[in-house]
């Protein structure tokens, strides 16, 4: 497959790209085939008539698994360079969050003054704590690609990198870390955990993972905690959101002023 990618597709796909992440796709291949292979002996949820439908589980981990996905396989042919796919990244997320809109919460904040300073202080916590761990923000290789696209591709591309950046990925990984993952950690039946309850472990385990998730760990931990409290202050996932998406707009605003793309890449 390889070969044959090089040879017909794409030498840079399959050097750089695909061989480098090809072990993960088999990975995931097989995770998930082991998965669906073993439900039909797992009882499945089903409403008052016998339909089944998509357990709570599924519906709150199914925008990162497809975000994540998407990452895998487009990043697959994109190399160590700039990923001329990504714009496929924001728009199947988004696709999935609106199929399952009926079974996800309302994301109105329920205090969105508090969503935002903590969005503000996400930022400033990013910008020090990268400076103490990484060194001071930099340009990057991506840059030069970019800088070389026809400008109709290079601009659909910058506003599809910054969609991903500001509605996808905060959409994905508040439903998964802060709506699911930090109640779950409280009660099997995290629906029924509400919002507002602190778990001190609950907090730090599922920012600690979601640091873990990110690159550099420590900055995005503490940004996941921050994200988390404006999800208790606020009694609503919504809030999380909204503040996950100001850290990342800042963060992008700061790179396309300064240039300095690694705050943001």
């Amino acid at each position: 497959l390889l070969i044959w990618i090089g040879s017909h597709v794409s030498e840079r796909a399959a050097v750089e790209g695909f061989h480098s992440i090809a072990g993960t796709l088999a990975s995931c291949g097989v995770a998930l085939g082991t998965v669906l292979a073993t439900r039909r002996f797992v009882a499945r949820e089903a409403d008052s008539t016998g339909a089944r439908h998509l357990d709570a589980t599924t519906v709150w981990l199914a925008p990162l698994l497809v975000l994540v996905l998407a990452g895998i396989v487009l990043g697959a042919f994109a190399g160590r360079g700039l990923d001329a796919l990504h714009p496929l990244r924001p728009a199947l997320v988004l696709g999935a969050v609106w199929l399952l809109r009926r079974r996800l919460p309302a994301l109105r904040p329920g205090r969105p003054l508090t969503a935002l300073a903590c969005g503000v202080a996400g930022w400033l916590v990013w910008i020090a704590l990268l400076r103490l761990t990484d060194g001071r923000p930099s340009a990057v290789a991506a840059q030069e690609e970019w800088a070389a696209l026809p400008a109709a591709w290079a601009g659909l591309w910058l506003i599809a990198r910054m969609a991903s950046t500001v509605l996808a990925a905060p959409l994905a990984e508040e439903l998964a870390f802060r709506g699911y993952l930090l109640r779950r950690l409280v009660e099997a039946d995290f629906e029924r955990v509400s919002y507002a309850r602190l778990a001190p472990f609950a907090l730090i385990a599922s920012s600690v993972l979601f640091g873990l998730s990110h690159s550099p760990t420590v900055p995005a931990a503490a940004c996941g905690a921050l994200f988390a409290l404006a999800q208790l202050r606020g009694r609503s996932v919504g809030d999380a959101v909204l503040a996950h998406a100001v850290t990342n707009a800042l963060l992008i605003v700061q790179a396309l002023v300064t240039g300095a793309w690694s705050v943001w890449l």
